[in-house]
């Protein structure tokens, strides 16, 4: 399998398993989204802001460094 498949299927197989989640989400109220449903306190909405972290934090680390309008990489402090 070349990488650029391997990274394609990943891909595929996050954002399926971002919109299942999103789906069975779907007519729920807010108590029910909110409220914990283990021992630890993990609730739905939980899981929710964990997959956006993730997601969010995967496309910074993976997008091409910024440029500034003279094409020169531009530095984050």
């Amino acid at each position: 399998m070349l990488e650029s498949d391997a990274k394609a299927d990943l891909h595929r197989y996050l954002q399926d398993s971002r919109d299942a989640l999103l789906w069975k989400l779907e007519g729920l109220s807010e108590y029910d989204v909110r409220r914990p449903l283990v021992p630890s306190g993990t609730n739905l909405l939980g899981l929710v802001k964990h997959v956006t972290a993730v997601k969010h934090v995967t496309a910074v680390e993976t997008s091409p460094p910024a440029t500034s309008p003279g094409g020169k990489p531009t530095t984050t402090a």
